[in-house]
């Protein structure tokens, strides 16, 4: 309780010496009447909690539209063999690999 007040008086110090108000009145009244709850982390912990499963299930949708829209385009076969082509090169790639001696 202490603590607010020690700033409270630093801050009418402020105002006197500049004629100007450094912080708003809704930031100071914030300040001084501000307790924490008893529950914040659990509340921190149930809002990570759902933003995660949202975040998860909403990728999950965004896939599967485009994994759909790309079969209607026949495009699944072309990505399926771009993958196997650039398999089969590093494949070819590592097994003729120099190795730099000093």
């Amino acid at each position: 309780m202490g603590e607010w007040r020690s700033w409270l008086a630093r801050h009418v110090d402020i105002v006197k010496v500049t004629g100007s108000n450094p912080v708003s009145p809704t930031t100071m009244i914030k300040f001084m009447t501000k307790k924490e709850h008893p529950f914040s982390f659990f509340k921190g912990f149930l809002s990570g909690l759902g933003w995660s499963i949202g975040a998860t299930l909403g990728f999950a949708i965004f896939v599967a539209l485009v994994s759909m829209i790309l079969n209607l385009l026949g495009g699944v076969p072309f990505i399926g063999n771009f993958l196997a082509n650039l398999v089969h090169f590093t494949n070819e790639a590592l097994k003729t690999k120099v190795t730099l001696t000093k």
